[in-house]
């Protein structure tokens, strides 16, 4: 009983809802969470103190919750799906150890309290376990970790090998006097003493002391020399390049140009791991992408879904189009391939002219242009008012291309209307985004279009994760250095103090091309240049309170500021890159592609859209198909998804009646397990949803009683029709469905039997009252005068109204007149005998005498 009830609290919708909705508030918290808890006048805006710490405490007894009842409900190592064998719930696991850690404070102060606190920043991660997309992009990301763990090591031999040459080579001749007047070569570190007065003591000059030191990057120390390799790498050279440059002897100043030759050390550096080893992180990141898609099954497969995506059919109902004979001719009309035409060319025209625009134009040669645009602005108006005319209000909202030519028409008009230049440089843009409908005319720009369209979902899950992964670099920035000392870069314009001011810098440093390796010394001060710790204990003389926190950066600050341009530059925003191209790749194959009639190297979009239209006729607008229409779609299908041939002749024989069953097992069950969602989801939920969001066919899916989405009813009979188009590891993770299929063809078949038994048993009593009524006809015929005749007749007919009685009562009064209909036109007896197998009247008498017994009894509630 515990485990049945932890199962149902973990699978519960309410519980997932509170679970989503805590660690949004987890993230959110984030944010307003000051990096060490004594820090003054921080984190006192929104929400206290104090009632940061109760929410988060509220935050970590919820994940708790939901880690007991994980557990409880599928074990903790040993069975098949227990809790750790999954790494996001390990991951999971580590967020909520070091959530508690940090509650209960188990490490006072130091390094590790340090620590603890800074695992706050994985957080995020929880919501990437909840999005499919994300898990998607995270798991590509996984599949090139090999490859790229390839390229880090080669990229880091280099480094090292140019460190340890560097060290060799300009180690100790770096150092340099500051200020650096009056010591200049031969003269070095022995003169470089005292002290030197800047400006002259007439002029109120400065008296500066004299220091023999290094640059920020040198290459005394290996681990120094390491570091300027880096910033090398990173194309942060510059200053480091002068510098070497211009190096002499040890302990001498340099001299400008002295060792020129000493460059070509950071030239072969750049050239191996700047424009070599860092490029190639994008070709294993568009690897990563196309992971799952090696082999030309998975090809196929992958661009196979494309398609279907792409050729979805609209869902919209026949009976929101108008049927006025105004409505149907205009729809006649705009459908037309004259209306298309007569459209690109007045768009055509339209951009033409506007092209001709030039400065000092003749006042003439401006009214023509601008009567033109006015023409066809008017021809614009006139198409939407076409459209609507011919698919009503709502029928023209539900065409994106149709909403796009209304704002043109819109913004074009606003422009006539305001009169002014910046109106009408704003209505010319949005006459110019007619031609992006113009470009639909081609199929080539066509599919490149559809491919950037098709790009929009996935940019939102890319954009999502770099916003996730941002969040995370941003917290532990403010966890090191929210309270690091002001230096060179690091300081109003570029600061780690809050999460907004380290969002902003993290962006600054991806994306603006920021100066970060200045940021990389500021954030590495050490004492005695500042201040350890806040104290008595650590500051001669401190009154104040005693702070766990100073304003020292750490010397590890470089692995930062790297791991910052390595995951956010290097990899996250190739992402983009993998994406767009991982998308055309579908190009060149939809472009090159010669299809043929068997599917043998996939099919094109027109036949995928042949599929779309076919299924337009049995989904009544809603965008799923009646399970009991199944065979009339595969009837109408060509092959290999279908039943017909190359010449439209019917091929059903044992291994399609076969797959045929299997394809509607697997209908009923995927229409159970959409109906265990919705239960588990709760009905009101579904309701809210499909009105907010707007979705006819989750509004109408309740039109049939057993309906099946588009897509899920085509790749259903892509795995069972086309098994060598579905790449194995598809195969591999419908096991446990197939099993749900197998039990429920079982029942279909017994069904099935159950129905042939029924309908025998009623076609055997037809024929009895078939012959009873021979039999009346005949002694009818038989009367010996005029009168016996007549009163025959009229018993005849007496008897024979009753018979047909009979019939109505034994059918039902639907099912008595249609079987009635059905028996004026059945042969006579001995010929049905013969062709029992063959008939296909009989057999469809048969299923309907039969759906009239089974529907009304135990069996239909059962299948229901």
């Amino acid at each position: 009983p515990l485990r049945r009830a932890a199962a149902w609290v973990a699978e519960s919708y309410a519980f997932q809802a509170l679970v989503m909705a805590s660690i949004l508030a987890s993230c959110a918290l984030l944010a307003l969470t000051p990096a060490y808890r004594d820090l003054p006048g921080d984190g006192e805006g929104l929400i206290s103190r104090e009632q940061q710490r109760w929410i988060d405490l509220g935050l970590t007894i919820v994940f708790t919750v939901e880690f007991a009842a994980a557990v409880l409900a599928s074990g903790l190592f040993g069975p098949r799906g227990a809790y750790f064998r999954s790494a996001w719930n390990a991951v999971d696991f580590a967020v909520l150890v070091f959530a508690w850690v940090d509650e209960l404070t188990l490490f006072g102060g130091g390094g590790l309290a340090k620590l603890a606190r800074m695992f706050r920043a994985l957080r995020p991660l929880r919501l990437m376990k909840r999005n499919v997309g994300m898990r998607v992009i995270i798991d590509a990301l996984i599949d090139t970790l090999p490859p790229v763990l390839y390229v880090t090591a080669c990229a880091a031999v280099n480094v090292l090998a140019s460190a340890v040459v560097g060290v060799g080579m300009l180690g100790g001749r770096m150092r340099r006097c500051s200020p650096a007047e009056g010591i200049e070569y031969p003269a070095g570190k022995v003169e470089c003493a005292g002290a030197h007065l800047r400006g002259g003591l007439d002029a109120g000059g400065v008296l500066l002391p004299r220091s023999w030191h290094n640059p920020d990057a040198h290459f005394d120390t290996l681990q120094a020399a390491l570091g300027s390799m880096i910033r090398v790498m990173f194309l942060k050279y510059t200053a480091l390049l002068g510098d070497v440059m211009d190096v002499t002897e040890v302990d001498r100043s340099p001299r400008r140009g002295a060792s020129s030759w000493v460059a070509g050390l950071l030239v072969v550096n750049v050239v191996v791991c700047s424009l070599l080893v860092l490029n190639i992180f994008v070709g294993f990141i568009v690897d990563g992408f196309n992971a799952n898609t090696q082999s030309e099954v998975s090809i196929l497969h992958a661009r196979f879904i494309r398609q279907l995506k792409a050729h979805r059919p609209p869902r919209t109902l026949p009976k929101h189009l108008p049927q006025n004979r105004a409505s149907v001719g205009a729809r006649r009309f705009a459908e037309g391939r004259v209306f298309e035409a007569w459209s690109g060319v007045c768009v055509t025209a339209n951009v033409i002219m506007m092209m001709t625009g030039h400065r000092s134009a003749s006042a003439s040669f401006e009214d023509f242009i601008y009567w033109q645009n006015l023409a066809f602005l008017i021809e614009l108006v006139a198409e939407c008012l076409i459209f609507v005319v011919a698919y009503g209000p709502r029928g023209f909202f539900l065409d994106g291309w149709r909403v796009m030519d209304l704002a043109v028409a819109f913004g074009t008009s606003l422009g006539y209307i305001l009169q002014n230049n910046t109106a009408s440089q704003f209505a010319k843009g949005f006459r110019l985004l007619r031609v992006v409908r113009l470009l639909r005319v081609f199929p080539p720009v066509r599919i490149i279009l559809e491919t950037l369209l098709a790009s929009i979902p996935q940019l939102g899950n890319v954009v999502l994760l770099l916003f996730l992964v941002y969040t995370i670099f941003s917290v532990v920035a403010t966890q090191l250095f929210a309270v690091t000392m002001y230096g060179q870069r690091l300081g109003p314009t570029a600061s780690f103090d809050s999460f907004a001011s380290s969002m902003l810098t993290i962006l600054m440093i991806v994306q603006g091309g920021d100066e970060w390796q200045l940021l990389w010394n500021d954030c590495s001060v050490e004492p005695p240049f500042c201040t350890a710790q806040f104290s008595s204990a650590h500051v001669y003389g401190w009154t104040g309170p005693d702070y766990e926190f100073g304003d020292c950066g750490t010397r590890w600050a470089g692995v930062f500021f790297v791991g910052v341009n390595i995951v956010c530059a290097s990899v996250m925003l190739n992402l983009y890159i993998g994406m767009i191209l991982n998308n055309f790749a579908f190009i060149t194959d939809d472009v090159a592609h010669f299809p043929d009639a068997m599917w043998s190297t996939g099919p094109s979009g027109a036949q995928v859209d042949e599929i779309s239209k076919t299924f337009r006729n049995f989904d009544a607008g809603t965008g799923r198909l009646p399970v009991i229409a199944l065979r009339s779609f595969l009837r109408a299908l060509p092959q290999p998804i279908g039943f017909l041939d190359e010449k439209g002749n019917m091929v059903y024989g044992n291994v399609e009646r076969a797959l045929e069953k299997l394809i509607r097992a697997e209908l009923h069950v995927l229409v159970k397990e959409e109906r265990e969602k919705k239960i588990g989801n709760g009905r009101l939920w579904s309701r809210l949803m499909a009105r907010f969001t707007g979705a006819p066919g989750a509004a109408l899916s309740g039109r049939f009683w057993n309906s099946v989405p588009y897509e899920q009813v085509v790749l259903t009979c892509l795995f069972w029709r086309l098994p060598q188009m579905v790449p194995v590891l598809v195969k591999a993770a419908r096991q446990e469905r197939i099993q749900d299929v197998v039990l429920t063809m079982h029942a279909l078949t017994l069904k099935d039997f159950l129905l042939k038994l029924v309908g025998r048993r009623k076609r055997e009593q037809l024929q009895e009252i078939l012959e009873e009524k021979r039999k009346l006809k005949a002694e009818a015929s038989r009367g010996v005068d005029g009168k016996g005749k007549e009163d025959g007749g009229q018993d005849a007919v007496i008897n024979v109204c009753g018979a047909e009685g009979d019939m109505t009562a034994t059918f039902g009064e639907e099912g008595g007149g249609d079987a009635a209909d059905t028996v004026r036109g059945l042969p006579p007896i001995s010929e049905m005998e013969e062709e029992e197998e063959t008939d296909s009247m009989m057999l469809d008498l048969d299923f309907k005498l039969a759906m009239i017994h089974v529907y009304t009894g135990r069996a239909a509630r059962a299948l229901r």
